[in-house]
């Protein structure tokens, strides 16, 4: 079991804010065992810590096109809009580079923890 020193942390974060996916980052645990904390914590003690998930229409944005094709056209716009927005918040920046093919692999690996290591892979 983890300690409870470890639980109460990743509480604490998500009570001033951060989301359970940031918070899990930084106590080192999974999101889902966060998502179970908060639960439990929530079900002990009548108060909601995590924001529950609205349509876009309950948050008062565009209604989503009826057609399917316009549908996921606008569903794919609003993931990339969100993702840019995230990067922005994170403080990255787009880099773009050639490289040869047989170092491929060992700089996808060498991004791939830089960004785990900053928390935002």
């Amino acid at each position: 079991s983890m300690p409870s020193s470890v639980k109460q942390r990743a509480l604490d974060l998500v009570r001033a804010g951060q989301s359970a996916a940031a918070a899990a980052r930084e106590v080192g645990v999974s999101r889902q065992a966060v998502h179970q904390w908060v639960a439990a914590w929530e079900a002990e003690h009548g108060e909601q810590l995590l924001p529950k998930r609205l349509s876009p229409e309950a948050r008062g944005g565009a209604p989503l096109p009826e057609d399917p094709q316009e549908r996921a056209q606008e569903l794919t716009r609003r993931r990339k809009v969100a993702e840019r927005e995230r990067r922005h918040e994170a403080g990255l920046v787009r880099f773009e580079a050639w490289v040869h093919p047989e170092d491929r692999a060992a700089l996808t690996a060498y991004v791939a923890r830089l960004t785990k290591r900053r928390g935002v892979g």
